[in-house]
């Protein structure tokens, strides 16, 4: 599943833009605004991508080169275990680690704007999870909330 996942959002990032502000993959038309949610996996801390994610870092490395002049936002969110302001710095940190680990691979970090949202903004809500019936039912609602936003915010000849 992690494999399929990480070959779609290969291909999606190896996509070369159209003209304007418009950036196609296969028959999606993705804008100025758009978002790719995905699961960037990291090794116990915040501090160091997972080697499962480098292919997609990488990915988004050649994706950037190509699209030099998009202005993109790296969101990460947490799921509701623990202390929130832990989340809320936790979820900054891995936001930063990803533009490091992009720039690292030669990108200037000019066009890029690191978030941390903690657990505010989850998809599935603590009372939801709350509601769920099994362990395995909330254990993936909260993996589904610990994920990375990237949205294309902008362009250098648009801001």
């Amino acid at each position: 599943m992690k494999i399929k996942i990480c070959i779609l959002i290969l291909a999606f990032l190896l996509t070369i833009s159209s003209f304007g502000q418009t950036f196609s993959f296969n028959d999606t038309t993705f804008n100025v605004g758009d978002s790719l949610t995905t699961e960037v996996y990291f090794d116990f801390t915040p501090a160091m991508v997972s080697d499962v994610s480098l292919p997609f870092i990488d990915s988004l490395v050649q994706f950037l080169k190509i699209n030099n002049k998009l202005k993109i936002e790296i969101a990460s969110h947490t799921d509701d275990i623990g202390d929130e302001e832990a989340n809320l710095t936790l979820s900054m940190k891995k936001s930063e680690v990803i533009i490091y680990c992009i720039v690292l691979n030669g990108m200037n970090e000019r066009n890029l704007t690191a978030v941390g949202y903690g657990n505010s903004k989850p998809i599935f809500s603590f009372a939801q999870i709350e509601k769920m019936k099994t362990e395995h039912e909330k254990t993936e609602a909260r993996r589904i909330n610990r994920r990375t936003v990237f949205t294309i915010i902008s362009t250098e000849t648009n801001n």
